[in-house]
């Protein structure tokens, strides 16, 4: 493998190279079972780091959320990038749970890329965003693009927990 300093490609993204190419052949069985993966995967993270979850269903902007939970972790980097991680869990006052888990490669302040994971559906979805490619609006130029949006099998996800393994949290008001 080439080093980051010759091909310019962060150490954490290449701890986010899991998340490359998406795999078109997933049975429906396998999305389910993606998803069920992922649903246990939000809640055991969240389970993990109970006294670092901020519970953001008080405020007045989330009056319609019986929960809105959020967890920031962090995997630091030797040449100083990170991958920076956000766990979220929802429930919604008419019953409606959201789990998503979002990946994004960071270089000081600014993310390059970032993978966003939830359940729509019945599966496991994976949504990419480049920031290093931007349209004139200054938007990553993937939110226009619907092919961005695709099912991820169970390997993916077992990948994700690894990578969430090695994840300390990360405290948001330092």
């Amino acid at each position: 493998m080439t080093s980051p300093e010759k091909t310019n490609i962060s150490k954490a993204a290449e701890q986010m190279t899991f998340a490359a190419d998406f795999d078109h052949n997933l049975s429906d069985k396998e999305k389910r079972k993606a998803a069920v993966k992922l649903d246990k995967l939000v809640e055991s993270i969240l389970e993990k780091f109970p006294d670092h979850v901020y519970d953001w269903s008080h405020l007045e902007a989330n009056k319609d959320m019986d929960e809105d939970l959020s967890l920031f972790l962090q995997v630091p980097q030797e040449d100083r990038s990170s991958v920076d991680i956000v766990v979220r869990s929802t429930l919604s006052t008419d019953g409606i749970r959201s789990r998503e888990i979002s990946v994004a490669e960071s270089r000081g302040i600014i993310d390059r890329k970032r993978h966003s994971y939830y359940i729509e559906g019945g599966q496991a979805l994976r949504f990419d965003e480049d920031f290093s490619k931007l349209d004139d609006l200054g938007f990553p130029m993937e939110l226009s693009v619907d092919i961005n949006r695709r099912p991820v099998g169970v390997d993916e996800i077992d990948k994700l927990a690894e990578l969430l393994g090695s994840a300390e949290p990360f405290n948001i008001h330092n």
